[in-house]
């Protein structure tokens, strides 16, 4: 059979095998076969797009950091995650704000938030659940990129409890769930802090803020992206 190709234009990907850049070509008869290509095209273009992006950076996005902390690990990791989502984060804004501070407004106002607590009994810390809670249920918050961190005293003492109830919560207001640049902070960026030394090989402070600070980084791109 002898297909014929009809004003239909292609880009290349340079992985695959031939020429180059765009070619035109015409089309007679069923198109049908030429779906995948053009999918593969789409998905390309999509991929450029994304390259171009993060060649020249974030434009910027406004990020809150909201947090509880009373022995001030959490402060500190809040800290961390702060300077994160503020490098390379354009002409965006990044508000850094105790429960005590923070109101409905400022969750309003972001593109991102990033809820901070520490493991709490194995559960999220009344005071940060409670300012949730009175968070809008008008659709607001919707599509937003939420974020999670979490200090805990111990390896097992519960705080991947907290970060998953935390990304429940998110979720219940629409909000996208980031995921951490790594399958160690998967969950959300975390801090251990009296077992340091007994069970993680003398990992210190610096370990956690470094971890605290690409979380906050892989947030803020995201919610940027989503944006664009």
């Amino acid at each position: 059979a002898l297909l014929l190709f009809v004003g239909v234009t292609f880009v290349a990907p340079a992985a695959v095998p031939g020429p180059a850049g765009p070619f035109t070509c015409e089309c007679v008869g069923d198109t049908s076969v030429l779906e995948p290509v053009l999918l593969q095209q789409q998905q390309h273009s999509k991929w450029q797009a994304h390259q171009a992006a993060d060649a020249r950076g974030p434009p910027g996005c406004n990020v809150l950091v909201v947090y509880v902390s009373k022995e001030n690990h959490t402060r500190h990791l809040a800290a961390a995650v702060a300077s994160g989502a503020a490098s390379g984060n354009g002409s965006g804004q990044i508000r850094l704000l105790d429960t005590s501070q923070a109101s409905v407004s400022d969750v309003v106002w972001a593109d991102a938030v990033i809820l901070g607590s520490p493991t709490y009994n194995a559960a999220v810390h009344p005071e940060l659940q409670a300012f949730i809670n009175s968070w809008p249920f008008d659709g607001r918050l919707r599509g937003k990129v939420g974020g999670t961190f979490v200090t805990s005293g111990g390896t097992t003492a519960g705080h991947e409890l907290v970060l998953a109830s935390l990304h429940a919560s998110l979720q219940i207001f629409g909000f996208v769930v980031a995921a951490g640049p790594s399958w160690v902070t998967a969950l959300g960026a975390y801090e251990i802090e009296a077992e340091t030394a007994a069970t993680l090989g003398g990992f210190d402070d610096r370990y956690f803020l470094e971890g605290g600070r690409r979380y906050g980084a892989t947030v803020a791109h995201l919610a940027d992206r989503l944006r664009g």
